[in-house]
């Protein structure tokens, strides 16, 4: 008895032992839970009245409640509510430490699956704009990971549809580096083969239109190398279902050797139903080259805009160089004309010109029956003196 009595007494200065017991058994530590409960809510007074002060302790006692929180879902009812306030109110005024614990917190809550994903998503994106990277990196990590298990079996539409809206706003927000943050994840989504649809390629072309030289360089990358990446992450893809298409197919062959039963002939037809189903994928139509530049909605609207902002543009030639590169995209794929192209173009091809082979490939890649024909007899001359023997060109014109 003098044992246990000390045991209890040393429990609340012993968060761990404390923790494990109640999991065991709930109900007989619900008051020493109080306890601590109740310390929780003192601490966070204090941490209100001066936000920016370090609290290890507060951190310490936040974790313990996000563990034990579903042994008391009634009394812990508004426990993320108050995080959740807490995060919104100081986010900026926070000490670093005690501002990624309470994320942590909300992301064990998450992984839990005791708060709902709209619930900490768009807070999460709002964070972006804190000046602190280990901060940014996990709720950039979470958010990816957290998406991608939402759409795992099926297409969550709702939850998708609100989360990109949130992110066009980011987007166009005042915070730079939220609203590069909010493109980072949309690509990371868009190469993991989760938002995959229009929606997230429109909104990625706004921001090739975007004030900022950083987020107008990262579209613009993810554009111009999209069938790069779209082709690693087409490879990944297929050698997991080579896997999971050889274990199924194993399954359905062992059949014919292994004695059968009513289970086993239902997981076998299970997992010929899969394997089916599989095949049928594999024998559709193959996706087709630059496709986030197919699901543009308006390309000539899009491609004048770009090209407008190209003419004004006064950051370094390296991302001039990418604006001409799309354009020329754009007009080879969707047969865009622009009619002030040719001539703003033109400037760039001089012997003088920095990264002067660029500007010839460029030019590969618009459709030729649109075009001038004697821009294309001043672009082979220059190209000539400049060294770019152009001599396969001289055939279609």
């Amino acid at each position: 008895m003098v044992d246990s009595s000390r045991q209890r007494n040393r429990l609340p200065s012993n968060l761990p032992q404390l923790q494990n017991l109640i999991k065991r058994d709930p109900i007989a530590y619900r008051d020493e839970f109080m306890q601590q409960y109740q310390h929780y809510q003192s601490l966070l007074e204090l941490l209100i009245h001066s936000p920016a002060q370090d609290s290890p302790h507060f951190s310490e006692i936040l974790m313990f409640i996000g563990q034990v929180m579903r042994c008391y879902p009634e009394e812990l009812s508004s426990y993320p509510e108050q995080l959740k306030q807490l995060l919104q109110t100081h986010s900026s005024l926070l000490h670093p430490d005690v501002r990624i614990t309470l994320c942590r917190v909300l992301i064990l809550l998450r992984n839990k699956g005791m708060i709902e994903p709209s619930f900490v998503l768009e807070l999460f994106f709002e964070l972006f704009s804190c000046q602190d990277k280990a901060l940014r990196m996990l709720l950039y990590s979470h958010i990816v990971s957290d998406i991608k298990r939402i759409n795992a079996r099926h297409k969550n539409n709702k939850v998708n549809t609100a989360l990109q809206n949130f992110m066009y706003k980011m987007l166009s927000g005042s915070s730079k580096v939220a609203a590069r943050m909010s493109l980072d994840v949309m690509i990371e989504l868009y190469r993991k083969n989760i938002w995959r649809d229009a929606k997230t390629v429109n909104v990625l072309a706004t921001a090739c239109l975007s004030p900022v030289t950083k987020i107008m360089g990262a579209a613009l990358r993810f554009f111009l190398t999209e069938e790069e990446d779209g082709g690693e992450a087409e490879s990944e893809s297929s050698d997991e279902s080579d896997t999971e298409s050889r274990a199924l197919r194993d399954m359905v062959l062992s059949r014919q050797t292994v004695k059968s039963g009513r289970k086993r002939e239902r997981k076998v037809a299970r997992a010929r139903a899969v394997l089916k189903k599989q095949q049928k994928k594999r024998k559709g139509p193959a996706a087709g080259r630059f496709l986030a530049l197919h699901l543009i909605h308006d390309p000539q609207d899009f491609a004048e805009k770009l090209f407008k902002r190209l003419e004004r543009a006064t950051e370094k030639f390296e991302i001039r160089l990418l604006m001409m590169a799309l354009i020329s995209r754009l007009t080879g794929i969707h047969q865009v004309f622009l009619f002030n192209l040719y001539p703003f173009l033109q400037r760039y091809l001089q012997p003088h010109q920095k990264d002067k082979s660029w500007v010839p490939l460029c030019h590969c890649q618009w459709p030729l029956p649109i075009q001038p024909k004697s821009y294309w007899q001043s672009a082979i001359r220059i190209d000539v003196e400049m060294g770019f023997y152009a001599v396969w060109l001289i055939d279609t014109l």
